[in-house]
């Protein structure tokens, strides 16, 4: 399998209180189809992939999101206003939510099973539109084993892939090469990750080591090992993606340094430089994630 990926960059955040102003008052009153295109308040719950801790908090902490994931991925193709409907874009990345709740692998179990029941090769194949191709990308970020959940970031969410082997070129001559010789039909499992032969426990993988080997250990049980999303900062001081909440600062720029650069008047090269550095972040972050799905 190949496919050629531009290189990512990061961007930043916005305030959470923001974002997620008025969000509480209907994320715990589905199933209501007031306002909302091609489904419900319940399938539409999940959706907020620029700040999936602050969710998990508003519903509980991270053990009755859970709960609630679990139930909610039940079914995937809309037939139940409750739960999903991962066969239709708006859902899009909402199976890689368990990632940042400490359950990855129940996010694990949730793709296999997408892309086992939703995708199949017979007459009627895919229960819904393909979108121009959107949900077939979905198929294929997934059969690799990850996934760009936060738009305009290039950063990867992990699952587990279902090759043995893929290998996918990038335009500049490099490879991403994603080994998992124990991946089949019964071993879902992640229980082991090497990055460019590092261990790692995370769950997911910086949009600047797109350039990577990943080395996966698959068993048909989950691991004991409780992978986390690390919350750190690029070198450029642009946040990275795990904790972006600014998702609107995309076409805006790096807004922390526009505001600091529209204070001084950009009286200062060094706050200058900065601001340049995210803001083409974020344009290399957008340019990645469009590709990515095109070019796939």
């Amino acid at each position: 399998m190949t496919s050629n990926v531009s290189a990512p960059g990061r961007f930043t955040e916005m305030p959470s209180a923001i974002v997620m102003a008025g969000f509480s008052a209907w994320v715990r009153r589905p199933p209501s189809t007031d306002s909302f295109i091609e489904g419900t308040a319940a399938q539409y719950r999940f959706v907020v992939p620029f700040n999936q801790p602050a969710e998990a908090r508003l519903l509980g902490g991270n053990a009755a999101t859970n709960a609630l994931l679990d139930s909610f991925f039940t079914t995937m193709d809309g037939s139940n206003g409750n739960q999903s409907f991962l066969a239709n874009e708006f859902d899009l990345g909402t199976p890689w939510f368990y990632n940042w709740t400490g359950a990855p692998s129940h996010t694990q179990s949730v793709v296999n099973r997408m892309l086992t029941t939703l995708y199949k090769d017979t007459p009627s194949g895919f229960p819904n539109n393909d979108d121009l191709g959107t949900m077939s990308s979905q198929y294929v970020w997934g059969a690799l084993g990850m996934y760009p959940v936060t738009p305009g970031s290039g950063d990867l969410m992990f699952n587990s892939p279902i090759f043995t082997q893929a290998v996918v070129h990038l335009p500049s001559g490099g490879t991403m090469t994603i080994n998992a010789p124990a991946a089949s039909a019964s071993n879902i499992y992640v229980q082991s990750l090497n990055v460019n032969g590092s261990a790692s426990t995370a769950t997911w993988m910086s949009a600047t080591a797109a350039r990577a080997a990943l080395a996966y250990g698959s068993a048909a049980s989950p691991a004991a090992v409780n992978r986390t999303v690390r919350r750190d900062r690029s070198s450029s001081g642009c946040p990275s993606s795990r904790s972006s909440r600014w998702i609107w600062a995309l076409t805006a720029g790096c807004a922390t340094w526009m505001r600091r650069a529209a204070r001084v008047k950009l009286a200062s090269s060094a706050t200058a430089t900065k601001y340049s550095s995210c803001r083409n972040s974020i344009a290399d972050d957008y340019s990645f994630w469009s590709k990515s799905i095109l070019d796939l």
